[in-house]
């Protein structure tokens, strides 16, 4: 309730540590974590559309918690989902293993029969598979017409504030940080937000919105360094 309850614009900034609480309990005790955060981001959303003019002024207050919830919701979902992907790939490999009748406490430098048809190691196959899963999830992350595909659209005309319609502070700073978060969890959408992002920092009039970029950029260039790499020189 504390994630989706309405508040006024100048008391975001008292509900945010509120919500940030609210947010590590969701993920650590909600039987299915992934999905509530998704319901409470589309009933977010649902509300900066109905609050959203014809002539396309936006709800402060609202866009302010749809940008701080997505921005703590996504790389938790992306770690859970890389989790379980390389558990599940241990899994398989064990049950394999186990039906070749090869136990690694063995040692003996066998390879299964599967991992030989690859030309690796099994422990390798396993990490392939592992690796396998996080890339979908952020292919899935990345989708365009996906929840954060969505909002990162939104967050990247808020924090670059072009037309000069978004003067709230704070709110400028939650949307630079959700682009940040999209942008490091998501190969897509490093490509498409790291120029905004490089822009961020070195034209941003706000001091947070600035840290939010370096921070976003550092991430990037670790997780994405081909990405990175072309913008190096302007950082």
């Amino acid at each position: 309730k504390t994630l989706v309850q309405p508040v006024s614009a100048k008391a975001v900034d008292l509900w945010m540590p509120i919500a940030d609480a609210s947010c590590t309990a969701m993920f650590n005790a909600h039987e299915a974590p992934d999905a509530a955060a998704v319901s409470v981001l589309r009933s977010l959303l649902a509300r900066v559309k109905a609050a959203s003019t014809a002539s396309g002024e936006m709800p402060t207050a609202a866009l302010s918690q749809l940008f701080f919830v997505a921005a703590r919701a996504a790389p938790r979902v992306l770690i859970r989902v890389e989790a379980a992907g390389v558990q599940h790939a241990k899994e398989v490999g064990e049950r394999a293993n186990s039906q070749l009748g090869i136990g690694e406490e063995k040692g003996d430098g066998q390879d299964d029969a599967l991992a030989k048809d690859l030309g690796v190691g099994s422990q390798v196959a396993r990490q392939s598979e592992g690796e396998a899963a996080r890339e979908a999830a952020e292919e899935d992350l990345g989708s365009e017409k996906g929840i954060l595909g969505i909002i990162s659209s939104i967050a990247c005309k808020v924090a670059a504030n072009e037309t000069g319609a978004f003067s709230c502070s704070t709110l400028r700073t939650n949307a630079s940080s959700v682009l940040g978060v999209a942008a490091a969890c998501s190969g897509p959408m490093a490509i498409k937000y790291t120029r905004t992002i490089v822009s961020l920092l070195a034209g941003s009039p706000d001091l947070r919105v600035r840290c939010n970029a370096a921070v976003a950029l550092a991430d990037i260039a670790v997780r994405f360094p081909n990405t990175f790499e072309p913008w190096q020189a302007h950082v």
